[in-house]
């Protein structure tokens, strides 16, 4: 039974719930957290811990730093983290851009009202196809929202596939625990 009952509403939910344990463990029942949140909690993840006994087939795919054990035995690592504060983590995403017909509008409204992109969306580089029908190009935020806003703007000419990518020292860093 529900103990810890949070949020109001019909999309509430609780998030701890106790277990009995089976006999010949510990007769006290033990908190365990899961459920829904209903709003953004306002913090972001700095790390994950104990990946050394995570589930092989479990991927972590964001770029946050990875320890085998718990916070206890990274103290070092920790402190660094903590001290250059909490910081917004970017994504790097390839828009893979399909040119509706004729690329010239979409030309045309670049010369005159460059990339469009909202504050915190940062251009990084990108490449056209030689037929100029297809832009690949790689956008960086901390908020998915912006890259679906500047979107927005073009998506009347440009039709959007986007990727969320890691380079590729993020990519073999990731992997490294499981060679």
């Amino acid at each position: 039974e529900s103990r810890y009952p949070v949020g109001s509403g019909p999309s509430s939910t609780a998030i701890v719930r106790d277990v009995e344990r089976p006999a010949g463990r510990h007769s006290e029942p033990t908190p365990t957290c899961g459920g829904l949140l209903n709003d953004d909690p306002g913090r972001r993840s700095l790390a994950h811990f104990w990946v050394g006994s995570k589930a092989a087939w479990f991927e972590i795919t964001d770029t946050l730093p990875q320890f085998a054990a718990g916070p206890a035995d990274h103290a070092e690592e920790l402190a660094a983290i903590f001290k250059e504060g909490p910081k917004e983590r970017c994504m790097l995403y390839m828009i893979l851009e399909n040119f509706r017909g004729d690329p010239v509008p979409v030309y045309r409204r670049f010369r005159d009202q460059g990339r469009m992109a909202p504050e915190g969306l940062r251009y990084v580089d990108s490449w056209v196809t030689r037929d100029l029908q297809r832009c690949y190009q790689v956008m960086e935020c901390g908020d998915p929202a912006l890259l679906q806003q500047w979107m927005d703007r073009w998506k009347d000419i440009v039709d959007f596939e986007v990727i969320p990518v890691v380079t590729s020292s993020e990519a073999a860093a990731a992997i490294a625990p499981r060679l």
